[in-house]
């Protein structure tokens, strides 16, 4: 049996929920498949970080997940059972200052349900067995579970399969790196504790680990090192429930434990994330320690930095030089990510009662610091996240700003009770915020205007401008109405500025030139 698509994605899990579900938001035919026969039952992965949680509310599913979610305002550290440092998220520069945590079960039902609604669904027991690139297309060999194979030729192969990626395997990506030398364990559980129940609690001391992540009601996540010395396949309720007692120094305990898995951490990441028309994400691409909850995070990042970027090519939109922007903007992101959990794991993992000491000072101290404890939560929910060298965006800008610049994120920014930035931003389109400043502000809207002419005709399907005044004026523009001076603070913006925001969230071009030719032959460098 022979088919043709023009895109397979290859795995189910959140990376390629999230990338079928972009693309079936922007019209593009796919086929999404997965070898597994229903999708993960259990917690996993169980972070949002608010750079994700931003990106839900950008593309519509925000509400879903909050209704689902348990929102944790902080992170607090104990020793030997006693709290000393507590990192807290409310200063974050966003409208969701917490991380959410839910299960990863949760997580693709959200996503597997709103898929559901484009009109789509992933064809489970379906394994992929062969791929062979050809000059025009690719060709991939599916298993059906009744032992019959189907060759499907598609234009764009997508490997969203997980750490044991066939797709990477198949198409001889290199995944170097090393592995910790620890076993680890993960398991879900029912405490009877003194613990507030929105915040994430990190137990360490003698070269043991325990995280605590709220679920919600008395349920939680729980994580850390076996601490044996030796592999063990296996671990009992009551394991786990010894484990919870001695790492908190009996101030906690388990009632029961409804789910434990042992594994191992490896710390590796793909040399390259795209072969022609072959791309890896989430975990095919990287993995890591998850510490500090960030992996799942950052494949669905990856997704939607793909997403809008495949999805115009396949339209005849933008040049495919454009996908090279992939690999430019997420690999040193990536690399950033894999070398700071491994980096925080072997920290926690300290057994030297003097550095256990040191460790302890600092972390307090660090945290004890404002502008060392915001810079820490800024990474840790990822919304520090910068693209530097890509074909999208604008060259000769420096990101080492401490302005809000070029592959910075574009903040959102509550413009009233009931709407903010991001909902105007929830559509496949480049958005230019055009800044009028508080002075001249009918020759900016007059510029603005020049502008719109400029890029309606070829683009006027691609972009919107959106004039951002302290009050209405009489002119033929989508206006944004900035009364307080919120949007203008938010960034950084005093005089008439120019701002194209990506599809993605992420800032393209920036100018306080509002001529329309600089603009222009920016989004000619890749759109067509």
């Amino acid at each position: 049996m022979i088919s043709t698509t023009p895109v397979l994605i290859v795995g189910a899990g959140p990376s390629g929920l999230m990338m079928a579900y972009e693309l079936a938001r922007q019209g593009i035919s796919f086929r999404i498949i997965d070898k597994k026969a229903e999708q993960t039952q259990f917690s996993n992965a169980a972070a949002l970080q608010t750079r994700t949680l931003e990106i839900l509310k950008q593309i519509g599913l925000i509400n879903d997940f909050l209704r689902a979610g348990q929102k944790c305002r902080a992170i607090c550290f104990y020793d030997k059972g006693k709290e000393f440092a507590r990192a807290s998220f409310d200063n974050l520069n966003s409208v969701y200052p917490f991380i959410l945590t839910l299960p990863q079960s949760t997580t693709e039902q959200i996503l597997n349900e709103n898929l559901a609604r484009l009109h789509h669904q992933v064809e489970r027991s379906r394994e992929l067995v062969a791929v062979k690139a050809n000059f025009n297309d690719i060709e991939a060999t599916i298993k059906h579970s009744d032992g019959e194979e189907e060759v499907i030729r598609c234009q764009w192969l997508l490997g969203c399969d997980g750490a044991h990626s066939t797709v990477r395997d198949k198409c001889a990506f290199q995944f170097p790196g090393e592995d910790l030398s620890e076993q680890f364990i993960v398991a879900d559980g029912t405490l009877d504790s003194f613990l507030r129940r929105d915040e994430i609690h990190i137990f360490s001391a003698d070269g043991q680990m325990l995280g605590i992540f709220p679920l919600g009601e008395n349920r939680y996540r729980l994580a850390g090192n076996t601490n044996l010395g030796y592999e063990r396949k296996t671990f009992t309720e009551n394991d786990i429930k010894t484990i919870i007692e001695e790492r908190s120094h009996e101030q906690l305990s388990a009632r029961n434990v409804s789910w434990i898995s042992p594994f191992w951490i490896h710390s590796k990441m793909c040399e390259e994330m795209r072969k022609g028309n072959i791309f890896l994400l989430g975990d095919a691409a990287h993995i890591h320690s998850p510490v500090g909850g960030q992996g799942m995070n950052t494949g669905l990042q990856d997704a939607h930095n793909l997403a809008w970027k495949l999805a115009l090519v396949i339209q005849g939109r933008a040049d495919e030089k454009l996908l090279d922007s992939y690999q430019d903007e997420r690999k040193p992101v990536i690399k950033d990510v894999v070398d700071t959990t491994e980096r925080f794991t072997k920290i926690l993992m300290i057994s030297n009662p003097f550095i256990l000491f040191i460790r302890k000072y600092i972390i307090k101290l660090m945290l004890s610091i404002p502008a060392i404890r915001n810079y820490i939560t800024q990474r840790m929910t990822q919304l520090s996240i910068c693209y530097q060298h890509s074909c999208a965006l604008e060259p000769g800008n420096h990101r080492t700003s401490k302005f809000l610049t070029v592959g910075m994120r574009a903040p959102d920014v509550a413009i009233n009770r009931e709407n903010d930035l991001y909902s105007i931003f929830n559509d496949a389109c480049h958005h230019i915020l055009c800044f009028t400043g508080e002075k001249d502000i009918f020759n900016i809207a007059d510029k603005c205007k020049k502008i719109a002419d400029e890029l309606k005709g070829p683009y006027k399907d691609l972009i919107k401008l959106h004039l951002v005044t302290p009050h209405v004026i009489d002119e033929p523009l989508d206006q944004i109405v900035d009364e307080n001076n919120v949007i203008h603070r938010g960034y950084q913006v005093k005089s008439p500025t120019i701002f194209l925001i990506r599809p993605d969230g992420y800032i393209g071009f920036k100018s306080t030139n509002l001529e329309p030719q600089p603009i222009k032959n920016f989004i000619m460098s890749y759109l067509q």
